[in-house]
């Protein structure tokens, strides 16, 4: 079989599951976490990279460090099966730490190849653009994103094994996500594609455009990172 729906059904099944039975805690973390993303979008939309730059760098570190704690808990509330508590979200451990430095190289990486792949990709983009249909011309734009996403997909696996304390590298996810591409792409990319969408079809006044982006964000962390554990917990290679 070209795509193991098998698989799909079995993680979708599983993160409907892990959401079910720690529900009150995501609920209070997605309370609390609206909050402060929706600020911090507003922070960084509302800043001049090029005039106020250390101010945009700060307000995306701060960023990146509020949802690694929250992605670092639901990743140990999954796969420890470590039970959440609300007072984990003022500590910072080292597992923090090792997960928003990978969080960070993973980012780099994911760059590097979009980079390449728009630079190799140009040449045909530009004929489609000027000389193509818009149907063809967007389900070429669609194909393109979704090799630009094939590789990260594939090395993802390494966020919740940092989250865990788990000696994992990139190239330990590529190898043992090997023949699951697709079906990575279907569970990782379905819900952010559709919030895209939800997002351009619903707009808002400009003030609680940034409260809903909030929360769509941080409800797709929450969910994704929740997949996510089960998808490690089920790839993953058996420990010696």
């Amino acid at each position: 079989m070209l795509i193991n729906f098998h698989f799909i059904k079995t993680i979708f099944h599983n993160t409907v599951f892990g959401l079910k039975s720690y529900g009150i805690f995501y609920l209070y973390y997605s309370v609390i976490f609206t909050a402060t993303n929706s600020g911090l979008l507003y922070a960084i939309d509302r800043t001049d990279i090029t005039l106020h730059f250390a101010h945009y760098i700060g307000y995306v570190f701060v960023f990146l460090m509020l949802n690694t704690k929250l992605m670092v808990m639901i990743h140990q509330t999954e796969l420890l099966q470590q039970k959440p508590r609300i007072s984990a979200l003022i500590k910072w451990t080292r597992h923090e730490t090792i997960f928003l430095l990978w969080l960070i190289s993973f980012a780099i990486l994911c760059f590097l190849f979009t980079y390449l792949i728009s630079f190799v990709a140009y040449p045909v983009v530009a004929f489609f653009y000027y000389n193509a249909p818009v149907i063809i011309e967007n389900t070429f734009a669609f194909v393109l994103v979704m090799v630009m996403a094939y590789m990260p997909v594939r090395c993802i696996l390494a966020l919740p094994a940092a989250a865990t304390g788990q000696r994992y590298a990139f190239s330990h996810s590529w190898q043992d996500t090997q023949y699951m591409g697709i079906e990575l792409l279907i569970l990782l990319l379905l819900l952010p594609i559709a919030a895209l969408i939800l997002l351009h079809v619903w707009s808002f006044n400009h003030g609680f455009q940034y409260i809903i982006n909030g929360f769509i964000l941080t409800a797709l962390i929450i969910i994704e990172t929740t997949l996510l554990s089960h998808v490690f917990q089920t790839l993953r290679p058996p420990k010696d």
